[in-house]
């Protein structure tokens, strides 16, 4: 039996200890992550969002900041102001500016209110149908004022919605927006709805609502008087408040539509919200660690949706072509 020595024992011990705290703190400063930038003062930096309600877009922004390497509530505080009713953004974007956030997120409409009331606190667009039109931004390569972020193509979009209803009834010769007037970018979108109705040879009425009632029934009054064959439901604040309200009234007058899928329509396209939200997380990283909105480019939205309520469309009669069945993400049986 051999006789180990100690001391020497003691000895390996002690270089083998000292190796293995070299070779840890090698590898610690090879992976450790680079900490994330904090605000003035030390303090985590604060957001503002103003927005129709919509959990699931940002929770997908919250994990798109995560992605980057930004925990809420750690690195980051987010204000929250949603309301359906377009008349209430400007006594939100109020409150939101007055609490002097670092960066405020908005859609087209809300960006707009918020830009009117502050030009020096950064904006990030979740989506804008025409920011350029909407005079948010010069122009799509270089904003060149306070707000960027993620822009829509929204006259492909609404030819996508008149081509998805011609269809489901493809007799239609006459179509109805359901707009809302108190939506900034409203006239812009009936332009847009009537140049592709008029492409298609389908004449187009407006029916105006808002964020009451009494407008509510005086839309779907006059829906009932003039029947036309189908009924453009577009995302916006009277569409947003009303949406059960709608949805039931299209159930009644057995009216095929397509928009909005929770107001009644039978086929939603448009940008994916959660897609968009997610991306404006990158936005926002840049923004926090020093580059200008004006200098950072417009992205176009490359992330679309299809949905398909086949239910609803069972309960008022109507069949949806196989076409349309094919090109679905979603559909709702």
């Amino acid at each position: 039996m051999k006789n180990r020595n100690p001391a020497a024992g003691a000895g390996g011990a002690a270089r083998r200890a000292v190796l293995g705290a070299v070779v840890s703190l090698s590898i610690v400063g090879v992976g450790a992550a680079e900490p994330m930038p904090m605000a003035p003062g030390g303090r985590p930096w604060h957001l503002g969002w103003l927005a129709p309600p919509g959990p699931e877009t940002l929770a997908a922004f919250v994990a798109g900041m995560h992605d980057k390497g930004w925990v809420r509530d750690e690195h980051y505080t987010i204000d929250v102001r949603a309301s359906n009713d377009a008349r209430q953004f400007v006594k939100l974007a109020d409150e939101l500016v007055a609490l002097e956030p670092d960066v405020l997120l908005g859609i087209e409409t809300t960006s707009r209110v918020l830009q009117q009331r502050t030009s020096t606190i950064p904006i990030v667009m979740i989506i804008s149908i025409d920011p350029v039109g909407a005079g948010l931004i010069q122009s799509l390569a270089r904003p060149g004022t306070n707000v960027t972020g993620m822009s829509g193509q929204y006259e492909g979009l609404v030819a996508k919605w008149i081509e998805a209803l011609v269809e489901i009834v493809p007799s239609t010769q006459r179509v109805a927006f359901l707009g809302d007037p108190g939506w900034s970018d409203s006239l812009r979108r009936r332009e847009v709805v009537h140049q592709a109705a008029q492409a298609k040879g389908i004449a187009l009425e407006m029916v105006e609502i808002g964020a009451d009632a009494h407008s509510l029934r005086s839309a779907f009054d006059a829906l009932d008087r003039r029947r036309p064959d189908g009924l453009v439901i577009p995302i916006q604040g009277g569409t947003l408040a009303h949406a059960p309200a709608i949805q039931e009234a299209v159930r009644r007058l057995r009216l095929p539509a397509v928009g909005l899928l929770r107001a009644g329509g039978l086929v939603q396209i448009g940008p994916d919200f959660r897609a968009t939200a997610r991306e404006c997380a990158d936005f926002v990283d840049r923004i926090l660690r020093g580059a200008h909105p004006a200098d950072l480019p417009v992205r176009q939205a490359t992330s679309y949706r299809v949905t398909l309520n086949a239910r609803l469309a069972r309960e008022i009669g109507v069949v949806l072509p196989l076409s349309l069945r094919v090109r679905a993400d979603e559909v709702i049986e």
